[in-house]
């Protein structure tokens, strides 16, 4: 993610926006409970995000005091590169660390942990 100039939670936020139905936008309340930062530390990181062009901040239609929270096409393909970067990071690291019969037992696992979960 330092490669990318994002923190952890800048990534967090992103990923988030990012998984969510277009056009994607989600009020920083449940962006801060989503990652689970405070809503001082969101204010900071969303600040941040939006003066680098990843995100802007639009009218709730709802509710005129509230600003939600949208990913920019800029920041969909930083996120996308990051992403993928800390996937290739991840491969890297677990095919270091297990032999690939242990790699393919832990996949197992997790496949039947996530159906079980959905």
């Amino acid at each position: 993610m330092a490669s990318y100039d994002l923190s952890q939670a800048s990534f967090e936020v992103l990923t988030t926006l990012r998984a969510m139905p277009h056009p994607r936008p989600l009020t920083p309340t449940d962006l801060y409970n989503t990652i689970l930062i405070t809503s001082g530390g969101m204010t900071k990181v969303l600040k941040t995000l939006e003066e680098k062009g990843l995100i802007e901040r639009i009218s709730s239609d709802s509710d005129r005091r509230s600003r939600l929270v949208k990913i920019t096409p800029a920041g969909a393909i930083l996120i996308e590169h990051a992403m993928a970067a800390v996937i290739e990071g991840d491969k890297d690291l677990l095919s270091r660390s297990l032999p690939e019969t242990q790699r393919q037992e832990l996949k197992s696992i997790l496949l039947q942990a996530l159906e079980k979960l959905e």
